[in-house]
């Protein structure tokens, strides 16, 4: 088997891929490579292809929205963290990253849970923290009548559910010219088998009548010779 001319599948040996995400200028771009080499594979055009493009191309405005999201909510979270305070630590951001695919738990709070903080205090019960964290998921991240967290994400979501309808609708009607031309095709050049049949019969029965014609000649000579 024979992918973007690299050799997938030879006997008992098999190319397995991945995919892995590359920066570039116009943002994350997912790519397909070998694993172990790590070699990039260009894909031809087909379904994999399709879908790669799919990705990259008509859902980039919604992956654009959410490393938008995903930014906002790093650094409002991260300035409220910053000015909580345990008894070990204070003004230690909670995330790290800048976007989706970067976004993750400051790896030293991870490593060390009590460094989380829950208030601007080291009083017992001092939550003023977490309930400004746990408010920004009703409250507008660009500040007074912009959308929240859930609203930017049901929004996107219904972009996502349109898109995909109308494509599908595409997809179908496409598909329907493709089978209505292949009815066509094989009406025009497709073999009729009643057709052939009924030739075969003429045929051999303009065969027997030869035959008979050339039967009575054959006679008909056979009588004179005879008479000679």
């Amino acid at each position: 088997m024979i992918l973007a001319g690299r050799t997938m599948v030879a006997r008992d040996m098999v190319t397995k891929l991945e995919s892995t995400y590359v920066e570039t200028s116009q943002g994350y771009k997912m790519t397909i490579v070998t694993l172990g080499s790590r070699r990039e594979v260009t894909l031809s055009p087909g379904k994999l292809e399709g879908l790669l493009n799919s990705r990259d191309v008509h859902i980039k405005d919604v992956r654009d929205r959410l490393d938008k999201l995903a930014a906002s909510l790093i650094d409002q979270v991260n300035s409220l963290h910053t000015q909580g305070r345990t008894s070990i630590s204070s003004g230690q951001t909670f995330f790290s990253g800048d976007s989706m695919h970067t976004i993750e738990v400051n790896p030293t709070l991870a490593d060390n849970p009590n460094m989380v903080a829950t208030g601007t205090t080291t009083a017992e019960g001092d939550n003023t923290i977490a309930l400004a964290i746990a408010d920004l998921a009703n409250m507008g991240l660009g500040g007074p009548g912009t959308q929240s967290v859930g609203d930017e994400y049901r929004a996107m979501l219904t972009v996502v559910a349109s898109k995909r309808s109308s494509y599908e609708f595409m997809v179908e009607n496409q598909q329907n010219v493709v089978a209505s031309l292949e009815t066509k095709m094989s009406s025009i050049s497709g073999v009729s088998l009643d057709e052939e049949g009924a030739n075969m019969v003429r045929y051999q029965n303009t065969y027997n009548a030869a035959a008979k014609i050339i039967s009575t000649v054959q006679e008909m000579y056979d009588a004179l010779m005879a008479m000679a």
